[in-house]
């Protein structure tokens, strides 16, 4: 599944602290299957943005464990330094 499309940068709250970026949203739910692997990337265009710091390589919420890597660190970013400050789910 993929969204393609204009998202036009604006003021979001993450935490305690605001930065600008955009909502990505899918249009239907997507089901995740148990040890398999998904790719999210982000083709960003325009002037250098903020990144954020101190990610975490692994995540565990609702029972499910998150695990976050990179193959492309010509952009900048990794693990640690990157665009998704977050992703939300919910579990059915």
């Amino acid at each position: 599944m993929s969204k393609t499309g204009r998202f036009p940068s604006k003021r979001l709250q993450y935490k305690d602290s605001y930065y600008h970026g955009y909502d990505v949203l899918f249009d239907s739910a997507v089901d995740l299957k148990k040890n398999t692997r998904y790719e999210i990337e982000a083709l960003i265009s325009g002037p250098d943005s903020q990144v954020g710091v101190d990610g975490l390589k692994t995540v565990l919420r609702s029972g499910m464990t998150f695990t976050f890597s990179s193959s492309d660190y010509s952009s900048g970013t990794d693990e640690n330094v990157g665009q998704f400050p977050e992703f939300l789910f919910s579990v059915l």
